[in-house]
């Protein structure tokens, strides 16, 4: 992808400092499940450059990967499906046809394990906050 590209397709100005990181993130997306190409390839196929192009968009639009955000009476909400159906395209076309092990959707941000006992010593419990934080 050349420079300009992505403010092209977005229709509007892009830092390119931005747009550089915003076309890294995409090929890094790429790159993880088309294993069966020499990266970058040379020429790039037009597919592989629409999706790269959308994928750098959807970076650009959404740098933290949020579903929702909601500010005082602002309520922004963002497809997560999108980038992964690019992706599984991608690996059905360039790799192996299965995708690597992460996830989309929101409920992947619960899958931690549990948070250790507050406080440190099990089953004691400071009376007020000024005894544990003085």
């Amino acid at each position: 992808m050349q420079t300009g590209q992505l403010a092209t397709y977005l229709q509007h100005d892009v830092k390119a400092a931005t747009e550089t990181t915003a076309i890294r993130v995409a090929e890094g997306w790429l790159l993880s499940v088309t294993t069966s190409l020499t990266w970058p390839p040379s020429p790039v196929p037009e597919d592989l450059w629409a999706w790269a192009i959308e994928l750098a968009a959807i970076a650009y639009n959404n740098p933290l990967g949020l579903v929702q955000r909601i500010t005082d009476e602002d309520t922004r909400a963002w497809s997560t499906s999108r980038r992964a159906e690019i992706l599984e395209a991608a690996a059905r076309r360039y790799g192996s046809g299965v995708m690597p092990a992460f996830s989309d959707s929101a409920t992947s941000a619960s899958n931690f394990p549990p948070a250790p006992r507050w406080p440190d010593a099990p089953g004691v419990c400071p009376s007020t906050w000024e005894d544990c934080c003085p």
